[in-house]
């Protein structure tokens, strides 16, 4: 039958010489579904108690070299702790005279040899070349780890990264959506620089959950974006301002209600400039959530869309009978006014003085 704890001097030995990667190794053979990483944790505890008969050493290296010297020693159980703590207990109360004479240099070099296989470098570089956030994470966690010991540097990972998704989820990523030449499909124009906008329209998909923590943000940056447009990749009749925002929907799997109250304030805000808000493809819980808070009614059942093209067609057509509109001379305008709207024959001797013909809507 395998023994609870195996160790021997040979065993101690063998951690000064083999380059094994401790943490890799720890993966491997640790149980998610056991209690064998509380039991290590118990160990560590236990570990300290010799440590008060002796305040020169330091708490932090001895939790690392401890982890160490039981991976190595294939240490099965928490019952591992506590028979090094009573070797070690027992050590320090009777045989410190022996140890008084060993050099300190030798001690360091049983602390390095320890500890120098505890850095997992490839993991590190490898973080390094796929996510700079992370390698921060790494970085900061073993650094803490190092100094002051595992479980406030374990304390200090969770932290961190629970500070990293909290600012994931109130800055989520918003793009400004173009069209690819030849489709009726509409992507990122920064991830695809061949796909082109509309003057007059701006479609931006929210990748995220709108909810109470985002919505400022969301807000911030539908504001920017419609002075931001790139006037090179649009296509479409001349228009001196955004006629239209379309939110491309389809990406956000749940909205609150303090994110829907901040939406019609939006709106308000953008009917008071002349600016027509759509929205393209709700999942149906957002949409019943929109539903319930009377925002269909507010915005209008007709700018509610499944396709973001469709929703494009529709702010095309009015965008061309704007800038048709405001091409007629003034005569024109004047006799519109005052008779509701021009015949059909009047619009059509109009449109052939027109030297360029108005934009065809694509397939």
């Amino acid at each position: 039958m395998e023994s609870i704890y195996n160790f021997s001097s040979t065993d101690a030995a063998s951690t000064r010489t083999k380059k094994k990667n401790f943490f890799h190794e720890l993966k491997l053979e640790v149980n998610p579904f056991t209690t064998d990483m509380k039991f290590r944790g118990t160990s560590l505890n236990l570990w300290v108690l010799p440590k008060h008969l002796q305040q020169k050493i330091d708490m932090s290296w001895i939790q690392i070299q401890r982890s160490a010297v039981s991976n190595e020693s294939e240490a099965k159980t928490g019952l591992s702790g506590l028979i090094t703590g009573i070797i070690i207990g027992c050590s320090l109360l009777f045989l410190t005279p022996v140890f008084k004479y060993i050099p300190q240099c030798a001690l360091a070099a049983i602390v390095i040899s320890a500890v120098s296989g505890l850095v997992d470098y490839d993991e590190a570089i490898f973080l390094w070349r796929v996510d700079k956030r992370d390698f921060t994470l790494w970085t900061i966690t073993s650094t803490t780890t190092l100094f002051f010991g595992i479980e406030i540097g374990v304390l200090v990972g969770v932290g961190f990264s629970l500070a990293f998704v909290i600012h994931e989820s109130a800055n989520p990523h918003i793009a400004v959506l173009g069209r690819l030449p030849g489709t009726t499909v509409y992507r990122n124009v920064k991830q695809y620089p061949e796909a082109y906008t509309y003057n007059g329209i701006v479609i931006v998909r929210i990748d995220a959950p709108i909810y109470f923590a985002n919505i400022s943000y969301i807000k911030d940056r539908l504001r920017e974006y419609e002075v931001a447009v790139d006037k090179y990749t649009t296509k479409g009749p001349e228009v001196e301002r955004i006629s239209f925002v379309i939110l491309e929907m389809s990406p956000v799997t749940h909205i609150d209600s303090s994110a829907v109250e901040a939406l019609k304030e939006l709106y308000q805000e953008y009917k008071a400039r002349d600016i027509q808000l759509a929205i393209s493809n709700p999942n149906k819980d957002v949409h019943m959530t929109i539903a319930r808070s009377g925002m269909v009614e507010l915005v209008g059942k007709e700018w509610y869309f499944v396709r973001v093209h469709d929703a494009v067609q529709v702010c095309l057509n009015c965008v061309q009978s704007s800038s048709l509109e405001d091409k007629k001379p003034s005569f024109l305008r004047r006799f519109s006014n005052n008779n509701g709207s021009s015949s059909y024959n009047d619009l059509q001797s109009y449109n052939t003085l027109l030297k360029e013909p108005l934009l065809p809507v694509e397939k």
